[in-house]
Formats: structure tokens, sequence, C-alpha cells
């Protein structure tokens, strides 16, 4: 299933969802997502009104070794959305919306995955990864994203949690969009995930 989006709609036109999640790990089979972070972009101006920000609760025990990266406490996660509440919400946010991300395909499998246990719902999205839109397509390694903030001269973070990774990734995906802003949206490297 994917929302309905006109292809032929300028980028410009466009509403976008620009989103991170925060994982107990990095294996689709076993791990799960422990937060959610996105922003709404509309006609290429994001808007700090339209965000998500949810932390789902988990199995405790499962996220001691995550925390040390994202520094997402237990008490959040005690006090979190339940998952299906919480994958209603992302679904309700991102409806009608192009996703992007950085490694997006990464975080619509792993929410993906919770859609299907869940929801029992077999959803596909349209997604753009700014890395896609990265100039220099033949790089020996793929930059993080920290770096290529720092190469566009926007500031970095040692924060890493999803809504704030949602927001730096937004402030590079409207930076590295704006040549596209008169093309229709088919012209955009588009994958469906």
């Amino acid at each position: 299933m994917s929302w309905e989006v006109d292809l032929n709609k300028k980028v410009k036109d466009t509403t976008f969802v620009v989103i991170d999640t925060e994982t107990t790990g990095l294996d689709l089979k076993k791990d799960e997502v422990i937060s959610v972070g996105a922003y709404k972009i509309v006609d290429l101006t994001l808007s700090f009104s339209e965000k998500l920000n949810l932390y789902l609760k988990t199995d405790l025990c499962r996220i001691e070794d995550s925390i040390k990266i994202h520094g997402i406490t237990p008490d959040k996660l005690k006090n979190g959305l339940e998952r299906k509440e919480a994958l209603h919400q992302f679904l309700e946010f991102t409806k009608g919306a192009i996703l992007v991300g950085y490694f997006l395909e990464f975080d619509l499998e792993m929410l993906k995955k919770h859609l299907k246990e869940e929801l029992n719902l077999n959803v596909s999205f349209y997604g753009l990864d700014v890395l896609e839109l990265y100039p220099t397509k033949t790089l020996d390694r793929i930059p993080k994203l920290n770096e290529l903030l720092e190469e566009y001269d926007f500031p970095t973070t040692s924060f890493h949690n999803a809504l704030e990774d949602a927001y730096m990734t937004a402030l590079l995906f409207l930076k590295l969009v704006y040549s596209y802003r008169n093309k229709k949206l088919k012209q955009l490297p588009l994958k469906i995930i």
C-alpha cells in the first residue's frame, strides 16, 4: 500500500516528512524501534509546529547496550506509547507525504516490520534518501550525517536522538533539494520502500 502522491506535482508544492528512528540495534529481525522523530516540510518550508516525537514502550532489558548511543533512558520508554498507538500516529502524520531521511531504508524497514506485526499492514512508502541528492555519488565511503552537515556549513550536534536527527536531516534536505524545486516529483530519485 502506498499513499496517494501525484508524481507530476512540482517539488516546491509537495509535502515531505523527514523522519528518523532510534532502535535497540541494527538487526531488522530481532531489534525494535524505540523512538520516532519527524518534521513536516510544506512548500519547501520546515514547519516547527508540525513535528512528531514518539517514545515507544519496550522491554527495558533490550535497551541496555543502545543507551550509550541514543541516551534514551528507561523512564522515557516506561512512560512511552504502546506500539500500536505510536504506529497509528506515525501513519496519520505521514499520510500523503514523501518520506525523507538519512539511511531512510533502514528506518522504514524497521517501522514496516512493526506495522506488519502490530497492525497487520503491508505498507510501502515513497521515500527519498538525502544521500541520493548528494552531488558526489562516487564516494569511497558513505559520509556520516555530521560530515554532510559540516560540508554545507550547518551546525553539528552531539545529540543522537530521533527528533534532533530528523531536524538536522531536514536542514540538509532543504539545501540539497532546492535545485529541484521547479521540477516534478518524478524527476527526484524516489524509491518505493
